[in-house]
């Protein structure tokens, strides 16, 4: 394909070609992109279960001969270790618990290294994460070491979200706090609400309110907000949604949202006595099997039939389908 458009500091003009290949348990992509100039980038990703339970990601991109500000972050390299555990301790299911590195190398020179971990677990309803990332630098910048405990509940009457930012640099300390709650006043009408405080530094309580109206092609906000240090603020929005209907040509332009995860698929778990991978004549379908899209968080158990339809599918992506 070809581009052309604005980019950071100017406007890229070139060329790019990319390659993917994808198995029952893993997806790889290929990319490479060179601009008039002479300048090209080039990426590579490769991501998969190891086990039902491990996943691994590792990517790498290289942007050179570029003119100065066209490419920030010139190269990048993260690894990323996942695993779910099937087990419930303690009352707490849906463990699980994620390992990053990621080193970047900015145009001016400067390197960071960052060290991530994300622990997630649920509680009768109430969904809990924390994570904490570790940053350090080749020059004579402070290390830092940052982290995000969010707490989700899903109630009658709206989804509530609270979540508390926090610093570990040279003594314990708390940067902000903000609680959200999203409740649907009819079926395409929905209010957010959210009250934000900074708790370092310049001290402040920010109070935000939305409206957000969802049409048949497009979408409508109205939002508002008002802080301690007086500042008010009033916004109108309209989003349009193009998404490509096809993977191989006879793209439709549509502007329906829901079509981003409209997808379905039909899967029949069976007992496969002769271990061949596919279903033989005779073969026991089997009931009660829980499936997971780990890209929407959909589920669906098969029925008695053996028959499970599993909804929210996006387009175009690799969508990641795991026995729950």
């Amino acid at each position: 394909g070809v581009f052309d458009g604005p980019l950071s500091s100017g406007t890229l003009k070139g060329f790019g070609t990319g390659v993917n290949l994808s198995t029952e348990n893993a997806f790889s992509q290929i990319n490479y992109f060179r601009d008039e100039s002479g300048g090209t980038s080039s990426s590579a990703l490769l991501t998969g279960n190891l086990t039902e339970n491990i996943s691994l990601t590792a990517r790498h991109t290289v942007h050179q001969n570029y003119d100065a500000g066209m490419r920030g972050t010139p190269r990048e390299t993260l690894f990323q270790y996942a695993q779910t555990l099937p087990t419930t301790i303690g009352g707490a299911t849906g463990l699980g618990y994620t390992l990053s590195a990621k080193r970047t190398i900015a145009e001016s020179g400067l390197e960071t290294k960052a060290y991530g971990n994300r622990l997630s677990a649920s509680f009768f309803g109430l969904n809990v994460s924390n994570e904490m990332e570790y940053k350090s630098f080749n020059n004579a910048s402070a290390d830092t070491w940052d982290g995000k405990l969010t707490l989700r509940y899903r109630s009658r009457i709206g989804t509530i979200r609270s979540r508390l930012s926090y610093t570990l640099r040279d003594k314990a300390a708390l940067d902000s706090s903000d609680i959200q709650m999203q409740t649907q006043l009819s079926q395409n009408i929905f209010m957010n609400t959210t009250l934000t405080s900074q708790l370092s530094g310049i001290k402040s309580d920010t109070l935000d309110l939305g409206l957000d109206w969802r049409l048949d092609k497009i979408r409508l906000g109205i939002n508002g907000s008002a802080s301690t240090l007086g500042e008010r603020r009033v916004g109108v929005n309209m989003a349009y949604n193009f998404i490509p209907r096809a993977l191989y040509g006879d793209y439709e332009i549509t502007g329906a949202g829901d079509e981003l995860s409209s997808g379905r698929v039909v899967i029949k778990p069976f007992l496969d006595k002769n271990k061949n991978g596919q279903w033989d004549e005779g073969e026991q379908l089997l009931g009660g099997v829980l499936f997971k899209n780990m890209l929407r968080g959909t589920k669906a158990t098969s029925t008695p039939e053996g028959s499970a339809a599993l909804s929210g599918l996006s387009p175009n992506i690799v969508n990641r389908i795991s026995i729950d």
